[in-house]
């Protein structure tokens, strides 16, 4: 997962890029974000521009885990490469074959980077020379975007690397980065959508900070209410920020046109659904959605919701709908039921009341150890956080979720 972001590298600009070429983009991702038909014109057919289209269409969706086998496409990403620097695929200035080149190289790097080698950082290394060298000279939201994103992802992703040591030189700088992102999530034009994507999975995935992620992904959801998959990511924020009513409508409607493609994403919203109705109550329609769930996929994550997460709706239900000008928990409950406390509350973003429960648990394990490094990272007490890693650095090497933690270790280093 930590390492499917750097697809944002594939982006292009609207500000330096020929009308004709700015309206077939803006026209082709409106349909691809809606999951509409596409078909290209002929104007993009005779200038190749439908070839960088079904190669965009091809990241999007090995980004969202429809195509697995990656040596095809890293062929595929080469040759458009290659014609785009022999007029092959033409109709674009220099600057636009730079940002092309720039940005491809970085999704070679992106589809490689499950498996770190030497052609893969060098393949990093010509995207940031590249983008740098755009920046510089024409300062657009596109050029800065991806070297933000190189910041980023050599900081967090390849910190302590053999790799970037011997081969790039740098460690990136992933406070800039984010600085840099934020304001084209805001501010910029083609790229602001991939901006947005890549601090929606920076904030809820690595970090499960999805009080912050709920600023981008509201404003995906904004930018193309009919997106399903940008409806998804919103309303997943606002459920795990105690929003369940609105989530649920997002959710519902989802699931009610699931579409000729179905994605590994919808799936996971009926699942959420049904978390919503059980939270809300109405335990028959939630067990209707549950039904309609096992006859796509009865597997190893249906099992584990009915088997486990429906055991915590009790506690769900009291977090979620206790008037939220009362902060009283009952700290007399048993260890055991307080960590079931202290986990429903970090996960649906009430953190303060996470620490304070999480102060009266002792010794309980790595998994409590974890919630209390990764509540302190969120809540930015990088004392805290740094005590509690190096207390239990020896657990955390052993756990399944090392990587991600490895990451959030890196966040208190910087500070």
């Amino acid at each position: 997962m930590i390492y499917r972001i750097v697809i944002i590298l594939f982006c292009l600009s609207a500000e330096l890029l020929s009308a004709d070429f700015i309206s077939s983009f803006r026209e082709f991702s409106i349909k691809l974000y809606q999951d509409e038909e596409i078909t290209f014109t002929e104007n993009e057919k005779v200038n190749g521009w439908d070839r960088i289209f079904d190669l965009y269409i091809k990241l999007r969706e090995f980004r969202l885990h429809k195509i697995t086998c990656t040596g095809d496409l890293c062929d595929e990403i080469e040759i458009v490469t290659d014609d785009i620097e022999d007029g092959v695929i033409k109709g674009f200035s220099q600057y636009e074959k730079e940002l092309l080149k720039a940005s491809l190289y970085g999704s070679l790097a992106y589809v490689k980077s499950s498996d770190p080698s030497l052609g893969m950082f060098k393949n990093i290394r010509s995207s940031r020379k590249m983008f740098d060298k755009l920046n510089k000279k024409y300062r657009t939201a596109d050029t800065g975007f991806g070297s933000a994103l190189s910041e980023i992802a050599i900081g967090v992703y390849f910190n302590d690397s053999f790799w970037v040591k011997s081969v790039l030189g740098y460690k990136g700088n992933i406070l800039k980065g984010l600085k840099q992102l934020d304001k084209i999530a805001n501010e910029g034009d083609i790229t602001k959508i991939e901006a947005n994507l890549f601090l929606i999975e920076y904030f809820s995935l690595i970090l499960k900070d999805h009080t912050s992620s709920l600023r981008y992904s509201k404003n995906l959801h904004e930018i193309n209410p009919s997106s399903k998959y940008f409806a998804y990511i919103y309303a997943r924020d606002l459920y795990h920020t105690g929003k369940i009513t609105k989530a649920y409508l997002l959710f519902k409607a989802i699931n009610e046109d699931p579409g000729e493609k179905f994605y590994g994403y919808q799936y996971d919203a009926i699942i959420y659904e049904a978390r919503c109705l059980y939270i809300k109550g109405s335990i028959h329609e939630a067990e209707e959605v549950v039904s309609y769930a096992a006859k796509i996929h009865d597997g190893y994550i249906l099992k584990k919701f009915k088997n486990e997460w429906v055991q915590s709706v009790l506690i769900r239900q009291e977090v979620v709908f206790r008037p939220q000008y009362q902060s009283n928990i009952n700290l007399s409950l048993s260890t055991d039921e307080l960590k079931r406390t202290a986990f429903v509350y970090f996960d649906h973003g009430f953190f303060r009341e996470t620490a304070r429960i999480l102060e009266t648990i002792k010794n309980t394990g790595t998994d409590i150890a974890i919630l209390k490094f990764t509540t302190a990272v969120v809540m930015q007490n990088w004392n805290r956080a740094k005590l509690i890693f190096d207390e239990n650095e020896s657990d955390f090497e052993n756990d399944p979720d090392r990587a991600r933690l490895k990451i959030l270790k890196i966040l208190f280093q910087i500070i």
